[in-house]
């Protein structure tokens, strides 16, 4: 339901002409890892390969909206991951025109899937509309998550659409503009070098080997006291972890654009924004095909406050001070795998 309501505020914003897109670094490399790392295991589960394939040409880094990139392809893959019940998913990068610094970047979502009718197209990109009413019954969904895309892209300089054979699968693509800020892109690339993402966790962004012998969850501190930093940190790295640090909720909005945490631990009283606001803007930017763990830290026990937190999305709550157990305690609930 939260997620519902985020989708109708931003929809509502975008139709009144008062929704911002910031612009700022956006890292290409970075956010297609981050998105095909946290949509692999749901693929896994359905026997679904999930890869992505980034021209060469395509620059690392270039101005525009992390967050909204990323909105937009959590919808997409999404979807596709909802419709698509064997095969195969491939997301491709590429530069489709460059003048100047200004670059053109296009994004082609590609599935086995069922398909879509060329009649049912036009449904596609219409608030609430699903293709028919079994769709809703059968796949869920709000019928939100093209609309809001579409005019996400259109905000950011670029297009949408859709090609569809039904039976066989669809591409979705879309276009983003944006100066660029990383390396120049390369005028005519050598054929053939790409980039290709299938297991983020284990190939680095310029395809080299990582040692991922003490790969361990992503945590984010957001802690504005010095001495609770320390502390934290010191209690993760005796258990062989570590964290990101943020001191308010402003700066740990733009850390999240960029990057995706397996875990975020949120003190609840920050100066610039606290953790109750911060918490419900990544809500919003996640939309309702992700989901951060994030875990309220106050000094506040009192009662009522467990309650106030979850209202406004967190997950868990712990009390300041904080103590061992109970912070390898939450760990070992909310990360898969970690013992």
């Amino acid at each position: 339901m939260l997620y519902l309501i985020n989708d109708i505020l931003d929809l509502s914003k975008i139709e009144a002409g008062k929704l911002k897109v910031e612009k700022i670094p956006l890292q290409i490399r970075t956010i297609t890892d981050d998105v095909i790392s946290f949509f692999l295991p749901r693929a896994s589960t359905k026997g679904i390969r999930l890869y992505a394939t980034i021209d060469v040409a395509v620059p690392d880094t270039i101005e525009g909206a992390p967050t909204r990139l990323r909105q937009i392809l959590n919808n997409l893959i999404g979807n596709a991951i909802k419709f698509t019940w064997e095969g195969e998913i491939s997301i491709t990068v590429e530069v489709v025109e460059k003048v100047d610094q200004v670059a053109v970047l296009k994004f082609n979502i590609s599935d086995t899937g069922i398909g879509i009718t060329e009649a049912d197209k036009e449904k596609l990109f219409k608030p609430f509309m699903q293709v028919d009413a079994s769709t809703t019954r059968k796949y869920g969904g709000s019928g939100l998550g093209l609309a809001i895309s579409r005019e996400l892209v259109e905000i950011m300089g670029g297009e949408i659409d859709v090609s569809s054979i039904p039976g066989k699968g669809s591409t979705f693509y879309f276009t983003i503009k944006g100066r660029v800020l990383g390396w120049e892109v390369q005028e005519k690339p050598q054929e053939g070098l790409e980039e290709r993402i299938e297991n983020p966790a284990l190939v680095s962004k310029q395809s080299q080997s990582l040692e991922v012998e003490n790969y361990g969850p992503r945590i984010l501190l957001i802690e504005d006291n010095q001495i609770n930093q320390k502390l934290v940190t010191k209690m993760l790295k005796n258990n062989k972890l570590s964290c990101d640090i943020s001191a308010d909720g402003q700066e740990a909005l733009k850390i999240m654009a960029q990057k995706d945490y397996d875990l975020v631990f949120m003190d609840c009283q920050m100066p610039v924004m606290d953790g109750y606001e911060c918490t419900a803007r990544i809500r919003s930017m996640e939309g309702d095909l992700q989901h951060t763990t994030i875990i309220a830290m106050t000094a506040n026990a009192m009662e009522g406050d467990r309650e106030k937190c979850l209202q406004a999305g967190m997950d868990d709550y712990i009390s300041k001070p904080i103590h061992l157990n109970t912070q390898l305690g939450i760990i070992q609930k909310y990360v898969p795998n970690y013992k």
